[in-house]
């Protein structure tokens, strides 16, 4: 009997999906097990499967456990060979799904079907984003938060974010306290 796998459940978040190996301690060879994990991920992925999580998710799976290895030495290569689009875009999915991820106490009713709003929500702490979320909502015409409308509930974090860099820059430019020879 032919096992079917589902790359959206089993795991309780992306932090699970295997320990980081060594490439030099993989075989080149797949297992027939792997290598039918690896085509269901790259349909879930050539198809879209629902939503860019899914599709983050799986890339994350394939990344992690190296399932591209057989013929592929590397997963920007992979995805320029084989799914068309380049390592950043994979990582910006992965990304996307990690933030889905974050906003997933709130249902799917509010969160976004896309992964353009959720961009600007990867330059926030991850304890965060569900916060600047909601206010992205609240800002939002609707209740649909827009790339544009998260951006500007980001913001405010980061200016501040800012303020702070730019205090500690001013201090440590102030040479006043050093010794001679460092000045």
């Amino acid at each position: 009997s032919q096992k079917s796998i589902d790359p959206t459940s089993g795991f309780e978040s992306l932090a699970e999906v295997h320990p980081r190996r060594q490439m030099a301690n993989i075989p080149q060879r797949l297992s027939h097990e792997d290598r039918e994990e690896l085509t269901t991920l790259e349909l879930t992925i050539a198809k879209g499967l629902k939503t860019f999580f899914e599709v983050g998710r799986a890339l994350a799976i394939i990344q992690e456990r190296q399932l591209f290895r057989e013929k592929h030495q590397t997963f920007a290569s992979y995805c320029n060979e084989q799914l068309g689009f380049g390592r950043s875009q994979a990582y910006r999915l992965i990304g996307a799904a990690k933030v889905y991820e974050d906003l997933s106490p709130i249902g799917d009713k509010s969160r976004p079907s896309n992964a353009g709003p959720i961009r600007p929500l990867l330059r926030v702490v991850s304890k965060r984003r569900l916060e600047v979320w909601e206010k992205a909502v609240e800002l939002a015409v609707g209740n649909k938060a827009h790339r544009a409308t998260v951006d500007k509930a980001v913001r405010p974090r980061r200016s501040l974010r800012g303020t702070k860099w730019n205090t500690e820059r001013r201090k440590l430019s102030d040479t006043s306290a050093l010794p001679l020879e460092f000045s």
